[in-house]
């Protein structure tokens, strides 16, 4: 229905069909009629009847203005809201009419009555009158008892309450199972034990540096020294700086003449020339005795005899270092060392909490020498070796989260009839890992323990206590299997005094005790 009031002025020739006409226009609205004042017309109630049952008809609210007495007590017997003024009916609350506005037939009085007739019927008022006085009393007081047999009932129902401390039964369990890690597994197999192994595989680059280990001999300052030249002819020799000369015993050594000289002609005649080690001979092994140079090279092989007739001496050698083969196989073992713990670091990131890689069976999986890159060949003198090194490792990581749910379900399976495991009390342990690279199996053991409590339904417990009397429930409660004995349940009824268990199962309280 509209909230807005729709006014409806009375004009001086309206009847009560136009009224009703103009009303049936103003359907589900709220309609305020107003009169006009010292106006005589629709004055009856029964005009305000049939305006009522029109408004009624058309789902209007319908209310009135008037100034005129008459129509103000007409409007209050049929539950029409009249208003002073217009100001008031929108301040006002607005009544609702009454459904019946006329008695039914048989409520009418006869129209033969008589005065008698109304002084019994009086007579009987007056007598039911007094009979009601006393049926009043009566039931009053019946529903004071009855209102406090009923709260007397719910007082004894509902105050009382009981506590039951208790504590279940507990047993430690335990077991140990053997758990197999399988790379080809695809799911978790609770009788045998197998959980999937999960495969890792990451290309890695690392650089590597050791000192050189081998060392070779070279040779430092040549030997000096001087030969005699003694002319086996009549003529003149000339033998110009770089003349060589050398030893015969062994492995030749061979000297140059430093400086240039001439051998005097004549048999026997001789002259002296300084030497220094050839290239090539340098070093200690220019060293040689007295008499040791004994060879002329050349045309003049025949023609002269040379003779060193004091040692060479000041020749030394020096050491240096050079790559050994041993150098590149142990750099090779570390750069592989350091690839399997990069790829250890790199899978171990992307890994959670409850994955372990199997440290057995980290290795490298694929290697090639066109990725091994050494600065230095073997024999080579350095006395730094480097390698960098490429290569593919390949690890297999195990879930303990699914192992330990091995663990559990075996655990549960251990414990005993009736009683369930905890599972915030077990204990998990694992033995050392057993890889098979054949199979790219791990086998390990785990075990563990864990408390075993025993079940007890608290609402079933309650509806056994229930109204029964103390001595009942303290010995159900000694005999339930569920309840440790030692120290016994403990039970409190409030208030005190009371023989018996409460008769709500909800107003008993039970406290389950951890375990000692």
């Amino acid at each position: 229905m509209s909230s807005a009031i729709e006014q409806l002025l009375l004009a001086p020739n309206d009847t009560l069909s136009s009224l009703r006409v103009r009303l049936t226009q103003l359907r589900g609205k709220r309609v305020l009629l107003i009169f006009p004042p010292d106006s005589d017309m629709l004055k009856r109630r029964l005009d305000l009847v049939l305006l009522q049952r029109e408004a009624r008809r058309n789902a209007i609210q319908l209310a009135i203005v008037a100034q005129d007495t008459s129509l103000q007590a007409h409007a209050a017997e049929l539950n029409i809201s009249c208003f002073a003024s217009v100001e008031a009916s929108q301040i006002q609350r607005w009544k609702r009419s009454r459904n019946k506005v006329f008695l039914p037939r048989y409520h009418r009085p006869r129209a033969d009555l008589q005065p008698a007739d109304l002084a019994r019927i009086a007579d009987k008022r007056g007598r039911a009158r007094q009979n009601n006085t006393w049926r009043i009393l009566i039931l009053r007081a019946g529903i004071i008892l009855l209102l406090c047999a009923v709260v007397g009932a719910l007082v004894y129902t509902i105050a009382p309450g009981a506590v039951i401390r208790v504590q279940l039964r507990s047993q430690e369990v335990q077991t140990e199972v053997e758990i197999i890690a399988d790379s080809q597994a695809v799911a978790v197999d609770w009788q045998r034990g197998l959980i999937p192994a999960l495969r890792l595989r990451d290309m890695l680059q690392t650089s590597a540096s050791i000192p050189s280990s081998g060392a070779q001999s070279i040779a430092g300052a040549s030997a000096t020294g001087s030969v005699t030249f003694i002319n086996l002819r009549d003529q003149l020799l000339d033998f110009p700086a770089g003349s060589i000369v050398s030893t015969s015993a062994g492995d030749a050594v061979f000297f140059e003449t430093s400086a240039d000289v001439i051998v005097p002609a004549g048999i026997g005649s001789s002259v002296d020339a300084p030497i220094v080690a050839a290239s090539g001979y340098g070093g200690r092994i220019g060293n040689v005795a007295v008499g040791a140079i004994n060879r002329v090279a050349g045309d003049l092989v025949d023609s002269v005899t040379v003779l060193n007739l004091a040692p060479t001496a000041g020749g030394s050698d020096r050491a240096v270092q050079v790559i050994a083969a041993v150098d590149h196989a142990r750099l090779l073992d570390i750069a592989r060392l350091q690839l399997q713990s990069l790829a250890y670091d790199r899978m171990r990131a992307d890994l959670s909490q409850s994955q372990v890689i199997i440290i057995e069976s980290l290795q490298i999986a694929e290697e090639n020498k066109d990725w091994l890159d050494y600065s230095a060949v073997v024999g080579a003198r350095a006395s730094q070796l480097s390698l960098t090194m490429r290569a593919v490792v390949s690890a297999l990581a195990v879930d303990e989260k699914l192992a330990r749910e091995i663990l559990q379900t075996e655990l549960a399976a251990a414990a005993p009839a009736g009683m369930a495991l905890q599972a915030d009390t077990v204990v998990y342990e694992r033995g050392a890992f057993d890889f098979s690279p054949a199979k790219e199996q791990v086998r390990f053991m785990a075990r563990g323990s864990a408390v075993a409590q025993a079940q007890l339904d608290v609402a079933a417990l309650r509806e056994r206590l229930a109204g029964a009397d103390l001595d009942a429930a303290q010995s159900h409660l000694r005999e339930h299997p569920s309840l440790v004995q030692r120290p016994p349940p403990q039970l409190s009824l409030y208030p005190r005094g009371l023989g018996r268990m409460p008769l709500l199962p909800l107003r008993i309280q039970i406290d389950i005790a951890d375990a000692a």
